[in-house]
């Protein structure tokens, strides 16, 4: 019988799935090939693995960070290859040489003594036969391979022996994170890595594909009309502003466990937030506590650009770099300062972004030619000097 808190989550990841629109959770933990976005690295990758497999080379390699769909493109390989070839997966190994043949064994439906390292040997070797004999691959993918040690890897070598006078019996895929590479690289690999044929690496998705990604899987997952743009703009636009726009939850393991709290302990009576009252409670004073209003807080940037941040913010409206980089006109923006500084208007906040914009500019921008490019290309201005998303800026 189901329990109160699975019947809740499922109701909720149906209200999650139903507001946006969508047959199936699109982010899922397992790695479906049906999901699989594949990028030019990813192409590349594939062609390379099954070019390797079909010309039996005995030995790939693939590497890539956590995240980036390197288990999803193996089973894609997989797949493609299920009817010329006998496959076997093995995802983070452990244990030492004997263990893993054993391993491999137990895949193929063979049981035997891990003590018994010749008779292992001997079992394989006759399932790699009769599956020449029938015409058929064998392929073993060993993933998470970076956790292997160096003693495991070279018993992986050997394996590769099995062959006869004119192909190999066996192709063997290492696929990890980037630390495989750097075993392959050692020296007490050498003979493994002169027999690895294809060594291929993804790499991160670019902007575009990365918009191209989220919407390939909300796709897949049934969403006719995926736009990841209106969060990334929507996003991008608040944060110019230093303002909280409330976005859906991206997360849905977030909004899953928010479902499947009970009632009662989100609401007792009128009070609301129980749970989270409850825990701060002792911890903050009681008018905080017990508060049923709903009020924010000013920061008091007038008070800081008048009193400790006013030299500081006069340096940098009269800096070279202020005016090098021409997105905000210095004189303008000088002229505004000694209106706020006389009281002759509230313009702190304005003040305040364009003083972080220069802040964060000179952190994360070297040279300042450099942002006057990029806000010429995104954002071209025309006619005098105006107001462009709350930025006084002027043509050059």
């Amino acid at each position: 019988m189901p329990t109160v808190e699975s019947t809740d989550n499922t109701a909720g990841q149906a209200v999650l799935l139903d507001f946006f629109g969508l047959r199936e959770q699109p982010y899922g933990v397992t790695p479906d090939p049906r999901f699989l976005y594949m990028t030019a690295s990813h192409r590349e990758a594939l062609a390379s693995l099954i070019y390797a497999i079909e010309t039996k080379r005995g030995f790939s390699a693939l590497v890539a960070q956590p995240g980036m769909g390197k288990t999803t493109l193996l089973f894609h390989v997989l797949d493609k290859i299920k009817s010329t070839a006998r496959t076997a997966f093995l995802f983070r190994p452990d244990g030492n040489s004997r263990e893993l043949l054993q391993s491999l064994l137990l895949d193929l439906g063979l049981e035997a003594s891990p003590k018994d390292v010749p008779q292992m040997h001997e079992m394989l070797n006759s399932v790699l036969l009769e599956d020449l004999h029938a015409g058929r691959h064998f392929v073993w993918v060993i993933d998470e391979a970076q956790d292997l040690d160096s003693e495991v890897l070279e018993s992986v070598r050997l394996l590769s022996n099995f062959e006869t006078p004119v192909s190999k019996l066996m192709h063997i895929v290492l696929a990890g994170q980037p630390g495989l590479a750097e075993k392959l690289a050692s020296p007490e690999l050498l003979q493994l890595r002169q027999r690895v044929s294809t060594l291929a690496y993804l790499e991160p998705l670019s902007t575009d594909e990365a918009s191209d990604y989220i919407r390939h899987r909300a796709r897949q997952a049934g969403c006719r009309n995926p736009n990841p743009k209106l969060l990334r703009f929507t996003d991008r636009s608040s944060m110019a502003f230093s303002r909280e726009v409330r976005l859906p939850y991206l997360d849905h393991r977030v909004v899953e466990y928010l479902f499947a709290i009970p009632e009662a302990l989100k609401i007792r009576g009128a009070i609301t937030k129980f749970v989270l009252r409850n825990a701060v409670r002792g911890r903050l004073p009681d008018e905080v506590t017990n508060r049923t209003d709903k009020k924010g807080f000013e920061t008091p940037q007038s008070a800081w650009l008048r009193g400790p941040l006013r030299v500081w913010a006069e340096c940098i409206l009269r800096s070279n770099s202020f005016r090098e980089r021409g997105w905000v006109d210095q004189q303008a923006a000088l002229q505004v300062w000694h209106r706020f500084l006389m009281r002759s208007g509230r313009n702190e906040a304005l003040l305040f972004r364009w003083l972080s914009l220069e802040v964060w500019a000179r952190a994360f921008l070297k040279p300042s030619t450099a942002f006057r490019e990029l806000s010429d290309r995104r954002f071209p201005l025309t006619g005098a000097s105006r107001v462009n998303r709350g930025v006084l800026v002027r043509d050059s």
